[in-house]
């Protein structure tokens, strides 16, 4: 799928993860024809998605301080999205070229009890396993998890090469519009949560804040995961909708959406035979989890107040499905 480059530049100005993609861009006078190659796009998307992590209390606000830098980046914006080098951010999943993630550990099947539908929240089903594509032996996700981003845990994965079959039907997600339509294809809303339970042993603890900006807005659209399954193996957020797609919402008679826990270029895969792992991969480069590569976008320079505090901790998934079945 291809974007209008004109389009392409006001998607990645609406989206916070694209602001903070082009702000890296800016800050480090890096030229576009080389921050689109995989490994300089794969690091500044997660510096980006770091200093947005939503789970940080100072989320709004980071979010916020980037959209306000947006008029500054237009001329970045147009740059990224008429270079020729960033065909492949567009580009439908390479069945060939998937890499695994695995827990080193078998995770737990039980969905937490805090009052809402698990799956709502997390924008996942229950049982699901995740693929990236490999560019030059690493992944988006190889990033990601590297920098500790989202809420992977921090012990390192396994990697492995997958083998998908291919009449393995998978939905692109590009643009907001495109994950609009497919929470609107098989749709669920959000209902009100019951009150977070208190801190567990050893966690880090800060009020979760459904109602306001977090994951939990009361009447937005999500996917019907047990609905969608008759239909689909796998949904790919291609490397653009990585940096266009999450904090957008979009709205239609169907009601409205907003993507907001996926954080890398990667495809959800449900259940089925379609999947599996094949050879093992050697551990990601180390380095990956450095700022060497993308210095990383400080509190003080996006302008926002010092947080340090998680909404919720981070650890090992206990209730995040992961890994092949």
């Amino acid at each position: 799928m291809t974007i209008e480059p004109d389009a392409f530049a006001d998607a990645l100005l609406r989206c916070p993860i694209g602001c903070a993609f082009l702000l890296t861009m800016e800050r480090d006078g890096m030229p576009a024809a080389l921050a689109v190659a995989s490994e300089q796009a794969y690091a500044r998307a997660a510096v980006a998605l770091r200093a947005l992590n939503p789970w940080m209390t100072n989320s709004p606000e980071a979010k916020a301080a980037v959209l306000a830098r947006a008029p500054q980046l237009v001329g970045r914006a147009h740059e990224v999205a008429e270079q020729p080098g960033a065909g492949w951010w567009t580009a439908p999943i390479d069945l060939g070229r998937q890499v695994l993630l695995v827990d080193r550990e078998p995770a737990s099947t039980t969905a937490p009890t805090t009052g809402f539908r698990w799956e709502d929240y997390a924008e996942r089903p229950i049982d699901w396993r995740m693929t990236s594509t490999l560019r030059g032996g690493v992944s988006c996700g190889d990033f990601v998890i590297g920098l500790g981003v989202g809420d992977w845990g921090d012990d390192p994965l396994v990697r492995c090469t997958a083998t998908v079959h291919a009449t393995a039907r998978v939905r692109e997600i590009v643009t907001p519009a495109d994950w609009h339509a497919l929470c609107a294809s098989h749709p669920r809303v959000r209902s009100k949560p019951k009150p977070s339970p208190p801190p567990r042993s050893g966690w880090h603890y800060a009020p979760l804040g459904l109602e306001q900006e977090g994951p939990d807005r009361v009447g937005m659209l999500v996917p019907d995961w047990s609905a969608l399954a008759a239909d689909l193996d796998g949904v790919h957020l291609t490397f653009a909708g990585l940096l266009t797609v999450p904090f957008v919402e979009h709205e239609s008679e169907a009601g409205r959406t907003m993507m907001w826990s996926w954080d890398t270029e990667g495809t959800t895969w449900l259940q089925g035979d379609f999947l599996r792992a094949s050879e093992p991969l050697p551990p990601a480069p180390e380095g990956l989890d450095s700022d060497e590569l993308v210095r990383y976008l400080s509190e003080d320079y996006l302008g926002i107040p010092r947080s340090g505090l998680l909404r919720r901790a981070r650890h090992r998934r206990w209730w995040w499905p992961f890994g092949p079945r």
